[in-house]
């Protein structure tokens, strides 16, 4: 019977073992796809805030004619 249990016990600890492997690989790729998204995040504000500056500058543009038409007219 001692026996059994010892086989039993070193059976679990291995299904134990292996799940915790099968869990830090699972962490593993969940940390990886995260700096990914996050790194695309990243790149997506980076280009937002380059539109909005580009944006910005066209509409001082076109205030600045505006005003130039007004002052001629």
């Amino acid at each position: 019977m001692s026996n059994t249990s010892s086989n039993d016990a070193t059976s679990m600890e291995a299904r134990v073992t292996e799940a915790g492997e099968a869990i830090g690989e699972h962490v593993k790729s969940a940390t990886g796809a995260t700096a990914a998204a996050a790194g695309h995040a990243q790149k997506i504000v980076e280009d937002a805030a380059a539109a909005t500056v580009a944006a910005a500058s066209q509409a001082r543009e076109v205030l600045n004619d505006v005003g130039e038409t007004a002052q001629r007219t």
